[in-house]
């Protein structure tokens, strides 16, 4: 039987890279629920961290995720004609799914284990208070979204790399996207469907490490944590200890010639002077990510 692994704290309602983690399951592979969520959302749904959740790369109505049960000779007997094994009771995510609407159904799953009334009419006013509270675990706690929005500030409104992965994350989110909108997206951009959801798994990607980063602290932070996988930096890790500064910058090699059709370049290389360092930002010794340096630093050098 497949056991919960038990980490240390996290912050949020998933971990990191879950749902890609989960869009790579193949038909009937799962993880556990207790795999997904983070330790703080999981200790408010209690009991649950056995059930399965599978994924169904295709999009049924406007459904991002939904708990689903079957009597037990019912899973069996599917079990038998698939030849895999079917869970009873499991989670279905479907490609629009997100945190909040993984916690959603994490809630059903408590109500079903406890016997509560699966009735939309009983089920859905508490699942609704889960979104509620969920989104709160899912905005940095020191984040007031009511009386702050700085990504609509004139200096941050103006960039592309802020800009973009949150209109995408906010598109998905609505739910809007239909099966035909995404095959006319995938007509359109030459893609196939799984090559479409890993571009809105990026922008997603990219959206939570904003939010973990961008919207900002009140006052300068005191020390680095990755947004990734929350290390501090104080401890060695496989890869090292601590972070490392990445910039980008311009490097030169001499052309030798053109022969049979190859383009020959001198191996060793020099770097343009007078370009300026560009795409600054860090990476974790511990996860190797890559992530923005918080906007509430300001660097030097010694």
């Amino acid at each position: 039987m497949r056991c919960h692994k038990t980490t240390g704290t996290h912050q949020g309602v998933i971990r990191p890279d879950a749902l890609f983690t989960i869009h790579q399951l193949q038909q009937l592979e799962y993880v556990l629920l207790g795999d997904i969520l983070t330790d703080t959302a999981a200790r408010h749904v209690p009991g649950i961290e056995h059930i399965p959740v599978l994924y169904a790369p295709y999009v049924l109505g406007n459904w991002r995720a939904r708990y689903r049960e079957f009597a037990p000779e019912e899973a069996e007997r599917l079990t038998k004609e698939f030849g895999k094994y079917l869970p009873p009771a499991y989670i279905e995510l479907g490609p629009h799914a997100d945190a909040i609407s993984i916690y959603h159904e994490a809630v059903h799953a408590r109500r079903a284990m406890l016997g509560r009334a699966m009735t939309p009419a009983a089920a859905e006013p508490s699942a609704q208070r889960a979104e509620t509270f969920a989104r709160t675990l899912d905005m940095p706690t020191d984040y007031d979204h009511e009386k702050s929005k700085p990504l609509n500030d004139t200096a941050q409104w103006q960039r592309s790399d802020l800009q973009y992965p949150r209109l995408i994350a906010e598109i998905l989110a609505t739910g809007a996207l239909d099966t035909n909108l995404r095959t006319a997206i995938c007509d359109l951009m030459d893609l196939e469907p799984h090559q479409l959801d890993m571009l809105f798994h990026r922008a997603e990607s990219d959206w939570t490490t904003i939010k973990q980063t961008i919207l900002t602290r009140k006052k300068s932070p005191s020390a680095l944590r990755c947004p990734h996988c929350n290390y501090n930096g104080k401890k060695p890790t496989d890869n090292g200890q601590g972070f490392r500064y990445l910039s980008d910058q311009t490097t030169w090699r001499a052309v030798a010639k053109v022969e049979n059709g190859i383009l020959l370049i001198h191996g060793w290389s020099e770097i343009y002077d007078e370009d300026a360092e560009s795409n600054e930002r860090l990476e974790c010794r511990s996860c190797l990510a890559e992530f923005p340096i918080p906007p509430d630093l300001q660097t030097g050098f010694c």
